[in-house]
């Protein structure tokens, strides 16, 4: 998790004020924290509990980032909005019209007249704002040719919509490469409870049963307390590399290109991250 690089994060830059929990905020989100260490730090410094801030337009080689997203609501698979079926153990539902969303809440891009979902390309917006509707004909002609049906999403092989750039290899490597690039794959992390931060010496915390051992690199500051996860979500297993970042954004900002492809990628900003991301 550590030792790579610093890992942006969504949090902004709150420091402690010198009382236990009293946190001063920079509210207007200019700096952002980053977590966990990287190659410039000192061993002390390559820790879960390690955090620093930088500015949100700031790259530097030692500053990347990996992904954390949430999971669908189960609450909304048991029911699946009254227009299906629940089948709770894969958390899906069979929906009454093939032609819904996967929780048979709404009808899919190119259907409407929810919960029938019927097709109708020109409504509520004509191929979705990027292509020529023709009622009499009852389809799209959208304005790239690796669209899907109603323009709405780029065909499977290609992505950056509107523009549906093919994903095949970047424009920098040459055809025949052995080397694949894959996306980001996520491991899932469950509701739990857990113990943050290093104990301060004997004795810990009252219900802490691990080791009062204060660990190399704790704060003075530090507090060991008690975090409840509440909800299910799912983070890559490993930082985003440079090969990912360059498949999906089609530029390499990395200072130690020559590290490869599989490495993490460094010198992105927050927003970078963010766009990446999204």
């Amino acid at each position: 998790m550590s030792g790579n690089v610093w890992e942006w994060t969504w949090d902004i830059e709150c420091i402690q004020s010198g009382a236990p929990g009293e946190l001063i905020c920079d509210k207007t989100g200019a700096r952002r924290m980053i977590r966990g260490g990287g190659w410039d730090s000192k061993a002390t410094n390559v820790r879960s509990a390690t955090r620093g801030s930088s500015k949100q337009n700031w790259s530097f080689p030692y500053q990347g980032f990996r992904l954390v997203r949430s999971l669908p609501d189960r609450c909304i698979f048991e029911t699946c909005n009254g227009h299906g079926t629940a089948k709770t153990e894969e958390e899906a539902c069979l929906c009454d019209s093939s032609h819904m969303t996967s929780n048979c809440g709404a009808c899919l891009s190119g259907f409407i007249g929810y919960p029938e979902c019927h097709d109708d390309p020109c409504i509520p917006e004509p191929c979705n704002g990027h292509g020529t509707c023709s009622k009499i004909e009852g389809h799209c002609s959208c304005d790239h040719p690796h669209m899907t049906a109603g323009c709405g999403a780029c065909i499977e092989g290609y992505l950056g919509y509107p523009n549906c750039s093919p994903i095949s290899t970047p424009s920098n490597l040459k055809a025949g490469n052995e080397e694949i690039i894959s996306m980001p794959v996520f491991v899932p992390i469950k509701v739990v409870s857990f113990w943050m931060g290093s104990p301060s010496g004997c004795p810990g915390p009252i219900g802490y049963a691990g080791s009062c051992v204060p660990e190399l690199g704790r704060n003075e500051n530090e507090i060991l307390h008690r975090v409840t996860l509440t909800y299910d979500f799912e983070m890559s297993q490993y930082e985003i590399t440079q090969g990912e970042f360059e498949l999906l954004m089609g530029y390499n900002p990395s200072y130690f290109k020559s590290c490869g492809r599989n490495c993490p990628v460094e010198q992105v900003s927050w927003h970078e991250a963010i766009e990446f991301a999204n």
